[in-house]
Order: structure tokens, then C-alpha cells, then sequence
């Protein structure tokens, strides 16, 4: 009955510009609008957000009692400022409205659906309160990976506008509440922080438990201290802040030039993925399905684990087409060699591997198929 009430309140005042009223539930969002293709395809991008932010979340996200509302209002009926807004309602209810013109882009609508379903994971995990300590570094990052997981080449442009920005130390970006706004500077210093926590905690878990904390309002400096800087006390003492601003350094300073043409990482993604010598040795390896029931095996352990290494050794060079591939490829290792990941977990993030790789190589072959017309017609 709530939910009728609450959709009723909604479409009413869209009545009279429109006639025809689409809604889509899936799992986690319910998609409310008057164009079907848009309400599909706005229902399918923020169940993609959500899937690809349960990666960064304990135990893969939650599943919450009410689905987040997105209405696509037409912009005479949008009575806020700018191109969305986040309503909080009772029981922890959250909705998300967008002024569903011409004026919205993709990257506003991945960081408007991401932290509408991070408010959510929030307000359910910690309650009220947490809205107001919740760290923006969190957020802003997985806003940003959201957005490149769907355009991997435009991580060349956030590269090359990085090179020459000022530099956002690790304290002021640990400890700054989302409420209190960023910009877009320190929204791509989030997701570099991010980045390099994938890169040098040695377990996916911590870089889970990480988030977890700063959406709960922590402060990990501590932890990540004890975790990545030296504890020898023959090495060079360094501080966070000193690991944190070479790490930064080490990513914006790649040559965007020396990435690789997307046939040569096409193959070498193919190679990452290929069992034949160890199918041919053991007989039981078919496809990488067939990893998980291996998952114990020692052999097939220390495979992938030297994998996992390439993998994340070539990602700085990998073409960005094939970037999301790379990723959800190591990801997939990282859940066969976990000790707590769950079965459903591995092939969801199978299915996404293939469906990355897939549509990658589709784009190749368009890519090139649009080249070798135009090297022909200049002819």
C-alpha cells in the first residue's frame, strides 16, 4: 500500500505532459518514467552499478527490503536544482530523481545511481547518522570506476587532465565527509587512492573492509598504515602520506601513448584465460567454469596466483578497450583463490569477465571493420 502512495504522489504531477506511464523493477532499483527505451535501459545501468559496486562491499552488498526508487521526470515537473536529486524517506527508503533531458550525461547519471545505492547500503548497515559521517573518497571513487567499467578508453583523458593537478594529500582525502561536497579534483584523487589499494593489499578483503569502514564514517589511516607501509626497521621509515603521493604519481605519470593496440591485448587476455597445458596434464579442466570445483587444487593455486600478478602488472599498459576485461579476469582468480568467497559470487563475476570480453572484442572488430573503410575510400 506505501508503495502505491508513494508512486501515486509521484506521477501525479506528471499527468498532464505525458500519458503513458513505464515502470521496471529489478533487484535493487525500481525505474519509473514515460519513455520505455529510457526506463529500460536507465532499469539495466543502475543493475550493472550496483553489481559492480557490491565488488568494493562485505560479503557482495546487501539485499535491502525496499528497492531504491529513479523516477525520469520530464524537466518542467523537476522542481530541484541541477539534473537530480536524492529523497530520503521514511524506513530508509531512498529515491532518485532525474531531470531526464538532453542535458544529463552518462557520467552524471553512474555518479547520481552510485550514490543513491551507497546512501542506501549506508542508511541500512549504519543507520540515520551514518549519512552524515560517511567519507565522499568511497563514493566519488566507485562513481568513477562505475563510469569507466562502461567507457574503459576515457580513463586515458582522466589520466592526462591528472598529470599536472595539484596533488590531494592522504589526510585531507580520508577524512573529508561526503556531505560536505567535493570536486571533481578530488573526486579523480579518490579514484586513484582506489586503485592502489586494489594494487597493494595483498587481500581483496581488506580493501572491502576499507570501504566499509569509510561509508560507516571511519578514518582507516590506521589500518592502511599497518598494512602498506614497511614494519622492517631496516627499511626507510615512510609515512601514508608519502606512500599514498608515489602511488598517485606512479598512475598519472603513465604514457597514455604506450598502451597497447587492442588486437595485442585482445591476445594476452586470451593467454590469461587459457588452461591448455594444465587441461592436458589433468583431464579435468574444460572451461573456466570448471576453475571452481578446482579451486583447491595446489597446482591450479600457484597458476593463478602468478596470473594474478600479470594481470595486474599489465592493467597499466593494457588497451583501454580491453582494460574491463583485464580487471573482471583477475578479479574471477582472486574469488577461486579466496578462502571465503562464495559460489554465486564466482559466477557472477564470471559472467561479467565474458561479458566484458565479448563486448570488447566486438568493438575491436567494428573498430577496425570503420578503419579498413576509411583507408579504403581515401584510396
Amino acid at each position: 500500500m506505501f508503495k502505491m502512495r508513494y508512486l501515486w504522489a509521484l506521477i501525479c504531477p506528471l499527468l498532464a505532459v505525458a500519458s503513458e506511464f513505464s515502470s521496471v523493477d529489478g533487484e535493487y532499483f525500481e525505474v519509473v518514467g514515460f519513455d520505455n527505451r529510457s526506463v529500460s535501459h536507465v532499469s539495466e545501468l543502475a543493475e550493472h552499478i550496483a553489481e559492480e559496486s557490491n565488488q568494493y562491499l562485505p560479503d557482495g552488498g546487501v539485499a535491502f527490503p525496499s528497492r531504491i526508487l529513479i523516477a525520469l521526470r520530464p524537466p518542467a515537473s523537476a522542481g530541484f536544482e541541477g539534473s537530480w536529486e536524492i529523497i530520503l524517506g521514511k524506513q530508509g527508503r531512498v529515491r532518485l530523481d532525474f531531470k531526464w533531458d538532453a542535458v544529463l550525461t552518462l557520467p552524471q547519471v553512474c555518479s547520481a545511481i552510485t550514490e543513491a545505492y551507497l546512501t542506501r547500503y549506508a542508511l541500512y548497515q549504519f543507520g540515520p547518522s551514518a549519512l552524515e559521517n560517511m567519507r565522499a573518497w568511497p563514493v566519488q571513487a566507485l562513481a568513477i570506476e562505475n563510469y569507466l567499467s562502461l567507457r574503459p578508453a576515457t580513463l586515458i583523458n582522466l589520466i592526462k587532465e591528472s598529470r599536472q593537478s595539484a596533488m590531494v594529500g592522504s589526510s585531507v582525502l580520508l577524512s573529508a565527509a561526503f556531505s560536505s561536497g567535493t570536486s571533481d579534483h578530488f573526486n579523480a584523487h579518490a579514484y586513484f587512492f582506489l586503485s592502489a589499494l586494489k594494487s597493494n593489499l595483498a587481500d581483496r578483503r581488506l580493501v572491502r573492509l576499507v570501504v566499509d569502514y569509510a561509508l560507516s564514517g571511519g578514518d582507516p589511516s590506521i589500518m592502511l598504515a599497518k598494512q602498506l607501509l614497511p614494519s622492517d626497521p631496516a627499511l626507510e621509515t615512510i609515512t601514508l602520506d608519502q606512500w599514498w603521493t608515489f602511488q598517485r604519481n606512479s598512475m598519472v605519470e603513465i604514457d597514455y601513448d604506450l598502451f597497447e593496440e587492442m588486437t595485442n591485448s585482445r591476445i594476452w587476455i586470451e593467454q590469461m584465460a587459457n588452461f591448455a597445458v594444465y587441461r592436458e596434464k589433468n583431464g579435468e579442466m574444460r572451461d573456466l567454469r570448471k576453475l571452481w570445483s578446482l579451486k583447491e587444487n595446489p597446482e591450479l593455486r600457484e597458476i593463478l596466483k602468478a596470473r594474478c600478478a600479470l594481470i595486474k602488472l599489465r592493467l597499466e599498459v593494457v588497451n583501454p578497450l580491453y582494460y574491463n576485461a583485464a580487471r573482471s579476469l583477475g578479479a574471477l582468480y582472486e574469488i577461486v583463490l579466496s578462502q571465503d568467497s562464495a559460489a554465486h559470487r564466482f559466477m557472477h563475476t564470471l559472467i561479467g569477465y565474458l561479458g566484458d570480453f565479448e563486448d570488447a572484442k566486438q568493438i575491436e572488430k567494428t573498430t577496425l571493420g570503420l578503419l579498413d573503410s576509411a583507408e579504403v575510400s581515401a584510396e
